[in-house]
């Protein structure tokens, strides 16, 4: 795909078939421009213990195949539901995720770097709700939507460069 082409380019799919590569729900996964990949999902059971994988797409096979650095298996890193992840250029994460009970949310930021995502601690968004998504620029502005009893807000922040586990976000805006 032509990142600045029209709306209306045809996609050909070059992986044929499902690949089984873990087990759990609710996955969602970000791509940088260097083809590095970050996954997150909810394992199916009901301890809401929450997975990662990092890996990329491998450009030098005839259908680009995806090869998870970390390992087999995802590996543990919260508790929580509802995750979702960003990684821009400089390998720079941004993770958000809901509490499993309450209305709290919580961000981790990380670095994929080796074969590993290294994940500083969890922090609270400045906003409660019961899901969220995130952005990550090459900026280092990470931008997140929160869904708070069906009414959508946002925000926005860079990440802080003197505390690697913090982003300095802005006031939430309906």
């Amino acid at each position: 795909l032509d990142p600045t082409g029209s709306v209306d380019q045809p996609v050909t799919w070059v992986v044929t078939g499902p690949h089984r590569y873990d087990k759990g729900l609710g996955p969602k996964l970000s791509i940088n421009a260097s083809g590095d990949l970050v996954e997150v999902h909810a394992n199916n059971l009901s301890d809401d213990e929450l997975f990662y994988r990092y890996g990329y797409v491998d450009p030098n096979t005839t259908s680009p195949d995806i090869i998870w650095k970390s390992g087999e298996l995802g590996h543990h890193y919260e508790w929580g539901e509802s995750p979702e992840i960003a990684i821009n250029d400089q390998s720079n994460v941004v993770e958000v995720h809901s509490e499993t009970t309450g209305s709290n949310l919580h961000y981790r930021r990380a670095l994929a770097s080796n074969d590993r995502v290294q994940f500083a601690p969890p922090q609270f968004l400045p906003s409660t709700g019961r899901g969220a998504g995130i952005a990550l620029a090459n900026s280092e502005l990470a931008i997140t939507v929160i869904n708070n009893t069906n009414v959508l807000y946002a925000t926005a922040g860079y990440l802080n460069g003197a505390d690697p586990a913090k982003v300095d976000w802005g006031p939430f805006a309906k």
